[in-house]
């Protein structure tokens, strides 16, 4: 499978659940539960990288059924720490080329973070097969409707503040996914995991109704005219 191939399996569910995590023993159950809610991914962002075998154990036993990533990842030596310990994909809080270099030549996907277009479609450059726009909720459905008319060749994924009312409007606008961030306060006790599961869901329901409708296109942008000097 290609790079490019991976990066749509990895937004096909349409909802990518950011996971920041202090113990290893957390990750499994929170990533089973996930996936039982019809998430596609999970960006695990560790608060070390002493988690990974963690990390990588919930890949393993997970398969295919949720695609298991790292975020947080700053700089090639992390990016490769990240990859070797078999990351799905690698996320990076903003864009950052030594993260998409080590992406690129190992074959595995980058989720770069980015807001402007310049910085997006630099990602895209880069070889990022997906974006991160963050913070989604402060710029809105509106800002990445306009952005890919301009910009149709990037797959976006918003992410920062996107409640689930909201999520829907942002799958018409054109994006690819939704982050999802995951509160792991309380835990992995029965009554916390099924409060993930729920917020989860009401994502994934979301962005399901969403893609089922047509996705609406941003006016068209009229050609700047000069004089008629006929």
């Amino acid at each position: 499978m290609s790079t490019d191939d991976r990066s749509q399996a990895i937004v096909a569910s349409g909802v990518i659940a950011v996971l920041p995590v202090e113990r290893g023993e957390d990750v499994l159950p929170i990533a089973e539960t996930i996936a039982e809610a019809g998430g596609g991914a999970v960006e695990v962002v560790p608060a070390s990288l002493d988690l990974l075998g963690a990390i990588g154990q919930a890949r393993t036993r997970l398969g295919r059924s949720l695609h298991v990533g790292v975020g947080g990842v700053i700089g090639g030596d992390a990016a490769w720490e990240v990859i070797r310990a078999g990351a799905a994909f690698v996320a990076s809080p903003y864009l950052d080329p030594e993260v998409l270099r080590f992406c690129r030549e190992e074959g595995v996907p980058a989720l770069p973070s980015a807001l402007t277009p310049t910085e997006m479609a630099h990602a895209r450059d880069l070889g990022a097969g997906l974006v991160k726009l963050f913070p989604a909720g402060a710029v809105g459905a509106a800002y990445v409707r306009w952005t890919l008319h301009a910009l149709a060749h990037l797959r976006v994924v918003v992410a920062g503040g996107v409640p689930a009312e909201e999520a829907g409007e942002f799958v018409l606008a054109g994006a690819a996914a939704i982050g999802v961030e995951i509160d792991t306060a309380d835990g992995t006790g029965w009554q916390a995991l099924r409060e993930i599961g729920q917020r989860v869901r009401a994502y994934v329901d979301a962005v399901e109704r969403a893609r089922g409708q047509v996705i609406r296109p941003a006016p068209s942008i009229r050609p700047i005219e000069g004089p008629d000097i006929r």
